[in-house]
């Protein structure tokens, strides 16, 4: 288990997404104001948690919410999924955030965003032969 950055205020420490954002776990909770999305800089330390950004919208306050931090492009803008059904974008410069699909899936699918983390093992190499 990673260790959780400590509450603020008297809320509750509740994760609403996990993932990856250059290479940092990074999670959503629950803020005062809407939405706050933090970055672990330096992996397994709780006090390297830093506030990447805060989301203040209201349509996004449903006690089932669910936002997965997916990618950052290459225009400062945070990919993200929302409730498994749509694609938002968060430009870090103007704040706003951005619909990427105008239209909704329909109730019965379900939408997953996973990062992607290159590692440094090649899984193109070959095994070496098995002691006896």
């Amino acid at each position: 288990m990673w260790p959780k950055p400590d509450p603020k205020h008297d809320e509750q420490n509740l994760v609403h997404g996990l993932g990856v954002i250059e290479g940092c776990l990074c999670m959503v909770r629950p803020d005062t104001y809407g939405w706050e999305v933090l970055t672990m800089r330096e992996y397994g330390v709780k006090e390297s948690w830093t506030v990447l950004f805060t989301i203040v919208n209201s349509h996004l306050n449903a006690p089932r919410y669910s936002l997965v931090p997916v990618f950052l492009t290459n225009k400062g803008e945070v990919v993200m999924v929302e409730n498994h059904q749509k694609v938002l974008a968060y430009d870090l410069k103007s704040r706003n955030l951005l619909d990427v699909r105008q239209q909704k899936y329909p109730e019965s699918s379900q939408l997953f965003g996973f990062p992607y983390v290159e590692s440094v093992a090649d899984g193109n190499q070959e095994r070496p032969p098995r002691r006896k």
